[in-house]
C-alpha cells in the first residue's frame, strides 16, 4: 500500500524529465489534481479532460503509468487519507467518510476492509493515536 506513494513519487520524478512522452505530464497533472480533490465526485471524462485525451485513451495511459485505474487510485487516496483521520481524530465514522469522498458510508466500511483487512472501527482500536 506505501508503494502507491512511491509509484507516485517515481512518477513525478520521472516526468520532470525531458525524456518523456508528452502525455507524462497530463497523466502528473491529473494525479496532483485528484490529490488536491480527492473529496470530491470525480468522473472518467473530467479527468479525461484534463489530459485532454479521450476517455478510454485516457484510462489506458493512467493504467500504464500508475499501475492501477484512475477509480483505483482515487480510492486508496480516499482511504489513505480515512485512515489518517481514524488514527487521529475522534470522527465519527461516518463523518470521516462524507470527508474524504465516500458518499455512501456502507460503501467506504466495505472498501476500507477490502484494502486493509480490518473495518474503519477496527483500524481505529488498533492504531489511536490522537
Amino acid at each position: 500500500r506505501g508503494r502507491i506513494i512511491g509509484t507516485a513519487a517515481a512518477y513525478t520524478d520521472a516526468a520532470s524529465t525531458s525524456s518523456m512522452p508528452d502525455w507524462y505530464g497530463s497523466i502528473k497533472e491529473v494525479v496532483a489534481f485528484i490529490d488536491g480533490h480527492y473529496a470530491e465526485r470525480l468522473s472518467l471524462a473530467q479527468l479525461a479532460k484534463i489530459a485532454n485525451v479521450s476517455e478510454p485513451r485516457f484510462r489506458r495511459l493512467f493504467q500504464n503509468v500508475m499501475e492501477m485505474t484512475p477509480g483505483h487510485y482515487v480510492t486508496t487516496i480516499r482511504l489513505n487519507a480515512a485512515r489518517k483521520l481514524l488514527a487521529t481524530t475522534d470522527m465519527l465514522i461516518s463523518d470521516i467518510a462524507t470527508q474524504v469522498g465516500f458518499w455512501d458510508q456502507s460503501h467506504f466500511v466495505k472498501a476500507f476492509k477490502r484494502q486493509r483487512g480490518l473495518t474503519p472501527s477496527q483500524y481505529r482500536k488498533h492504531h489511536w493515536t490522537a
